[in-house]
């Protein structure tokens, strides 16, 4: 975030605790610690978190357009894109994990987020998310909007500095159906990858994780190339009618000269019902229900 590192060595720091980064003490550094405790605004152009968090809601076109919001609602260890906002001190993600105040909030950030995703938190002790009634709308979105990859990385990073390290795996799994299984969000599949796998700190949840992209990679690959063969089978299949039409015509010609050698036997097989093609249109209808 906010640096020209390799994706491996970010997240490496990351997982490592940002090995050699110094840091001030909390008497000259609170200024996230502040912000979670309603003391001080977030700048430019922000306000107190209470405010932030109940006008911002829901209100999509302001929380895509307003790029000064995120580093305070979702403060890393690092430098990000707002230089008037102040990276997150391993002292003040210690003091908001000790305020059940502050917690709060963070846990309605990240509801708020959701939401502007088209994702649905149902499980607060787990982490389990679903699809939003207006999933569709915020999908198209997201799908297009490139910057909020980065968000999404920042966000599954300061989950992980406050204690929330559940809630990450059920994200990224739920990302993994949409990217790789639905087809709805496609463009998400580099960062999911490169940034966002790696940084789970639970090495089983990575492992399982990584395998599932493995799994649904592999189904599919196998589902293509069953419908290109079927594709094939069935022009091998036209193409014997064909040359047979073409013996029959020339063997039968006295037979046949009073038939119109355009129109097509009738066992050939009908693009109409050409079942491969019914096959797709079928998988399409489900991968945009």
């Amino acid at each position: 975030m906010g640096n020209s590192q390799s994706p491996q060595v970010d997240c490496q720091n990351y997982l490592d605790g940002y090995p050699g980064l110094e840091e001030p003490p909390l008497e000259q550094q609170r200024n996230n610690l502040d912000f979670y405790l309603g003391l001080r605004e977030s700048v430019p152009d922000g306000a107190k978190v209470d405010v932030v968090l109940e006008t911002y809601y829901g209100n999509y076109n302001l929380l895509e357009q307003h790029h000064g919001y995120i580093q305070w609602i979702f403060p890393i260890r690092e430098h990000g894109m707002n230089r008037e906002a102040f990276p997150l001190t391993a002292q003040e993600a210690i003091k908001i994990r000790e305020s059940p105040e502050a917690m709060a909030r963070i846990l309605k950030a990240y509801y708020m987020m959701l939401d502007f995703y088209g994702i649905n938190l149902i499980n607060e002790e787990t982490g389990e998310v679903s699809r939003s009634p207006n999933y569709a709308s915020r999908f198209d979105h997201l799908n297009n909007s490139f910057h909020n990859y980065l968000r999404i990385t920042r966000i599954l990073k300061s989950l992980g500095e406050f204690g929330l390290e559940r809630y990450k795996a059920p994200l990224l799994k739920f990302f993994i159906k949409e990217i790789f299984v639905n087809k709805t969000l496609p463009n998400l599949e580099k960062s999911c990858i490169e940034f966002w796998l790696p940084i789970l700190r639970n090495e089983n949840e990575r492992a399982h994780c990584h395998q599932m992209v493995r799994d649904v990679t592999v189904s599919s690959s196998s589902s293509s190339s069953r419908k290109t063969s079927s594709s094939n089978q069935g022009l091998n299949f036209e193409q014997k009618d064909l040359n047979s039409d073409s013996n029959d015509q020339i063997n039968d010609q006295n037979v046949s000269d009073d038939v119109d050698q355009t129109n097509p036997k009738e066992d050939r097989i009908d693009p109409a019902h050409d079942t491969t093609q019914e096959e797709d249109i079928n998988e399409n209808l489900v991968e945009t229900d």
